[in-house]
This record gives structure tokens, C-alpha cells and sequence, in this order.
């Protein structure tokens, strides 16, 4: 594989208090149709935690995977693809689109990722 160029992108910061899911989604738009390697990690992870009479009710997470991409199929038509994990990771030939997740609750999080481009 010949690496020609290498993309990062990052989620800022984020810190929620409460329970509820706070979704977040960077989406990368490709005009040139590369194969690419994408990866994404968490960089900081702080979880909080509730308490009720003494005992633990809700702990705090954070999340982040590649939601989905678009690439053109041998057919030469765009085929879009759902992840039903988290995977941290795709490689995708001809890409059209690719976008990114980072879901936090209860917690102090970032995220950061690479983009790799290949031949």
C-alpha cells in the first residue's frame, strides 16, 4: 500500500452532566473518489456516575466509530453502507463519504482520527 496522504480530524472537547445521549457526526465529502483508511479513537475519557441513597444509578460513557460511508461499486454506482457496530476502523475503496460518530452521557470525552490515502 503507498500512503499519499494523510488527513487528521477531531470532536472538540465535550462534557454533559446528565444521562441523556448526546450524539455527535463529522461527515468527510470526497470529490476525487480515493481509497482511503480511516480510523477513530478516543482521546480522553472521564466518566461521572450518579448516586441515590448511597448507590451508584447511572455511570457516564463516551463512544466513537465510523457511522457510515458511500463508495461506487464495480457497477459504478453508490452504495451506501450502515456500521451496526462501533468500528473504529473502515477501508474503502472509492469512497464518496464517510462519516463519523462520537455519542457521550455523563462525561468529560474527545475524539480524534486519521484519514490515510492509499493506492
Amino acid at each position: 500500500m503507498n500512503i499519499t496522504y494523510l488527513r487528521e480530524f477531531w470532536f472538540g472537547e465535550k462534557f454533559y452532566n446528565d444521562t441523556a445521549s448526546h450524539p455527535h457526526y463529522y461527515t468527510v465529502r470526497f470529490a476525487d473518489r480515493p481509497n482511503i483508511d480511516a480510523q477513530i479513537w478516543l482521546t480522553i475519557l472521564s466518566p461521572g456516575a450518579t448516586f441515590s441513597g448511597g448507590a451508584v444509578t447511572a455511570i457516564g460513557s463516551a463512544a466513537a466509530g465510523v457511522k457510515s460511508y458511500a463508495s461506487v461499486n464495480a457497477q459504478g454506482q453508490i452504495e451506501t453502507h450502515e456500521s451496526t457496530n462501533w468500528d473504529a476502523h473502515a477501508r474503502v475503496e472509492k469512497v464518496v463519504d464517510i462519516t463519523f460518530a462520537f455519542h457521550v452521557r455523563l462525561a468529560w470525552a474527545k475524539a480524534e482520527g486519521q484519514i490515510y490515502y492509499w493506492r
